[in-house]
């Protein structure tokens, strides 16, 4: 029966009647019938007699993948430069790309091409944001196998950048740090803050820049136009835009002092996802807010409870102090 299938779709990848989809549709059913050998062959002729087709590289991405779970490395990696280099910003293809070349015993060329990668996602809206993210950690990872323990670092630093709440990544953050011997441990990111206080305040007037907040204990409350938003150890505070508000923390004591944790946000990360929302919410006939408070998930109150003890350790121990606004 599949040797049926792949005659009948030979015959029309030689007439020039076989489309992308119908391709990929015979391929995957081959490959479900044990015949991933005839897939692969099946993509390569299509790939010969359609050398101008706009998402050829999609045929060679697919090739490639095949050829990987067979164990053939040459070839995956003859495939998967083609699609890439069919269209330089395919990010999948960098992704699987870099796994091969680690696979075949090739580290460095797997780090230069993820690195590579990473300059085309430095706008990291829709699936560029997790396409960063992979291969952010990706990278962090074949450096420190490498043992290019300070790289190492710095990636890692950079993916908590982009998401502070993944809990492995600030494992392993902190492991390099050890590794190195660097003290503190934990070093304060790019616009992360903590904030304390051991008594109740009267409202402060400031401007808030685009930042995510959350309250380790106590609570505060921020006041915009006739408009409250009171958060604490269960709920985050999310503003999106430069907003004039009053704000004060409404619990707090000697005791148990107000705890919180600041992350300043990317202006032009903030832009690309209002953009974003907006588009849903005009379909969906909802509202987009540039200031809310919503509950804490139970995996993002676990990632940043553990991040906020770390650095709490790290300052008490030190004996200093981060700033934060909120």
């Amino acid at each position: 029966m599949s040797q049926d299938l792949f005659l009948s779709a030979l015959q029309k990848a030689t007439a020039e009647t076989l489309g992308l989809a119908e391709l990929i549709n015979t391929a995957n059913a081959l490959s479900g019938a044990g015949r991933a050998d005839q897939a692969q062959q099946l993509y390569k002729v299509w790939g010969a007699l359609n050398p101008t087709h706009p998402q050829l590289y999609v045929a060679h991405f697919n090739r490639g993948c095949l050829q990987t779970l067979a164990g053939e490395l040459a070839g995956a990696i003859e495939a998967l430069t083609a699609a890439i280099t069919l269209d330089p910003d395919f990010m999948p293809g960098y992704i699987n790309l870099g796994g091969v070349l680690e696979r075949n015993g090739q580290p460095d060329e797997a780090i230069a091409l993820w690195q590579t990668a990473l300059q085309k996602v430095s706008a990291i809206t829709g699936t560029g944001f997790g396409y960063k993210l992979s291969t952010l950690k990706q990278l962090a990872r074949i450096l420190a196998d490498t043992q290019k323990i300070e790289a190492a670092e710095q990636v890692l630093r950079e993916t908590l950048s982009v998401d502070p709440t993944q809990r492995d990544v600030v494992e392993q953050y902190l492991a390099m740090r050890l590794v190195q011997c660097k003290w503190p441990v934990v070093e304060p990111l790019p616009g992360l803050g903590l904030n304390r206080s051991s008594m109740p305040g009267e409202p402060l007037y400031s401007v808030y820049d685009p930042v995510f907040c959350v309250i380790a204990q106590g609570s505060k409350e921020v006041i915009l136009g006739s408009e409250r938003y009171r958060y604490d150890g269960a709920h985050y505070l999310i503003v999106t835009a430069n907003l004039p508000v009053a704000a004060h923390v409404v619990e707090a004591s000697k005791a148990t002092p107000y705890l919180s944790l600041t992350l300043k946000l990317d202006p032009v990360l903030v832009s690309s996802v209002m953009v974003e929302a907006a588009n849903t919410a005009l379909q969906q006939r909802t509202s987009v807010r540039a200031i809310n408070v919503s509950p804490l998930e139970p995996v993002m109150l676990d990632a940043v409870e553990r991040l906020f003890r770390a650095l709490m350790a790290a300052t008490s121990r030190q004996g200093e102090s981060y700033d934060a606004t909120p």
